[in-house]
């Protein structure tokens, strides 16, 4: 089945002259089958699995197919019939998307994105399914992209149980993925993962977003939430949680991996993420990957490091920080006290040793007593080194902590490249 859908194209100028579409996608199919049959005629514009039966029949495989021959974005949106969630289960793995193509789970009946803010959970109601529980292949994946398809979306979708990845994203592919349970149940608060990532990149991919309606919730896979060699954009998600933002659902890996320079992990304004209770670290940087700012997320309870520089445990600070790697080993601060007042003013004073005379963005967060991580951001400084690579501070963040709270802290250079986090200091009084 499918529907034309109006565009509207307006012109904006900005140096050049360039048109863009204000509306989805010209051709626009929708999905009104759980079953697998392929389509009876690819390429001809008409998803229909049964010509000899009585209107449109259009399964998910026979969707792809028919977009794969169509030029231009075009659209996926779901009427199947019924009440309650429909479960797509592909037999075998379903055809790598060869076009741009807008996946629109919200479309299905009164499936309805979230509207909460982080600290509250995710109250998204996904009623489509795409499940690998009856593929009988070796390793499949959920949904696959392939070059060629950049400006792709996913959103309002379950992803769940393949024995590959959730989605992959390669070369040339760069996509946005929002709103989704990748490797839980519909209600995003089962472990249903795939066996390796929840989403596998070599693309430039944007997860999650700072709307509330934006969440992912990317949990319960067997290897890292969110993997590959791409550049990403990591905002608002809950990675490793159940999808009321606290149960444990971890990832048996990490829940990002980072490979390449220029990758964004939270950030202000309801850019932070969720990041617990995955069995490796919160977030990994590997190889040469440089200038990845990692900004006021909510990191506790990973099995290894909240953020690891090389991927191989704690890296000591160095003199001068002229050490190079993973954003740029940048020397994390060190926490000489916290202290917090009768009136409950809390004082965190400390010291950098890094670059000789360069700025740096200090970010500071509470830990519960144990913690080590970076649970609750409380606030940030600006430092100077001075010639010898020297800053001390002396910061009243503009939230508190309790006493036996743990504080800790981050750095971030001039070049974005965020720091591990230091060790943590318990809070006493003065």
């Amino acid at each position: 089945m499918r529907r034309i859908a109006l565009v509207l194209l307006p012109v904006i100028v900005l140096g050049v002259m360039l048109l863009e579409s204000s509306a989805r996608a010209s051709l626009i199919y929708e999905v009104n089958s759980t079953g697998d049959l392929p389509d009876a005629a690819p390429g001809d514009n008409q998803c229909d699995t049964q010509p000899g039966v009585a209107g449109d029949q259009c399964t998910m495989r026979a969707v792809i197919q028919e977009t794969n021959g169509e030029p231009g974005t075009d659209g996926i949106d779901f009427a199947i019939p019924g009440m309650g969630v429909k479960t797509i289960a592909p037999k075998t793995q379903l055809p790598d998307i060869t076009g741009p193509v807008e996946i629109d789970g919200y479309s299905q009946g009164a499936a309805s994105p979230n509207t909460k803010p982080l600290a509250q959970g995710d109250n998204a109601t996904l009623l489509v399914e795409l499940s690998g529980a009856r593929d009988t292949e070796f390793g499949p994946n959920g949904l696959t992209f392939d070059a060629g398809t950049s400006g792709s979306s996913v959103k309002g979708i379950v992803i769940n149980r393949f024995a590959g990845t959730g989605i992959v994203l390669n070369l040339g592919a760069d996509a946005t993925i929002q709103g989704n349970f990748i490797g839980t149940g519909p209600a995003g608060m089962a472990a249903h993962g795939a066996g390796f990532d929840g989403i596998f990149s070599n693309a430039d991919v944007h997860v999650g977003g700072t709307p509330p309606a934006d969440r992912n919730v990317i949990s319960g896979n067997g290897r890292d939430a969110l993997g590959g060699n791409g550049t990403y954009t990591v905002q608002g998600n809950y990675l490793g949680t159940a999808s009321d933002g606290v149960s444990p659902l971890g990832n048996q890996g990490s829940a990002i991996q980072i490979f390449r320079s220029n990758s964004v992990v939270g950030g202000a304004g309801g850019a932070a993420n969720v990041i617990a209770f995955n069995a490796g670290d919160g977030i990994g940087l590997i190889n040469t990957s440089m200038n990845n700012p990692i900004s006021r997320n909510r990191i506790f309870s990973n099995g290894d490091l909240g953020i690891d520089l090389g991927d191989d445990g704690r890296t000591p600070n160095d003199l001068g920080d002229g050490d190079t790697g993973p954003n740029e080993f940048q020397n994390f601060p060190v926490i000489t006290s916290a202290t917090r007042s009768g009136s409950g003013a809390l004082t965190i004073k400390g010291r950098l040793r890094s670059t000789p005379s360069q700025a740096f963005t200090l970010e500071f967060f509470r830990n519960p007593p144990g913690g080590d991580e970076g649970e609750t951001f409380i606030g940030q400084a600006m430092v100077s080194t001075d010639g010898t690579g020297l800053a001390t501070f002396t910061v009243h963040p503009s939230r508190s902590a309790a006493l036996h709270d743990r504080i800790t802290t981050t750095a971030t250079n001039a070049n974005h490249s965020t720091s591990e986090f230091s060790g943590p200091r318990t809070v006493v009084s003065p």
